[in-house]
């Protein structure tokens, strides 16, 4: 799904939790649109859960690098 308001709220019948997930380029605003839609259907309470620490650091390509 695209939108927030692409939820419908008949998906959720009979459903005790809902796992929401998105990448990184995801801008934050989507996601809390989600969140928000998925609290007026009675989904509330939000626990926020890691499942990795992404800790890769890329250099910069030698073109880009400033001069020393």
């Amino acid at each position: 799904m695209d939108w927030a308001d692409d939820i419908d709220s008949a998906w959720l019948d009979g459903v005790t939790t809902v796992g929401v997930t998105s990448g990184a380029s995801v801008p934050e605003v989507l996601v809390r649109g989600v969140l928000e839609r998925l609290a007026e259907c009675g989904y509330d309470i939000v626990q926020p859960v890691t499942t990795a620490n992404e800790t890769l650091v890329f250099a910069l390509p030698r073109e880009l690098r400033s001069p020393r």
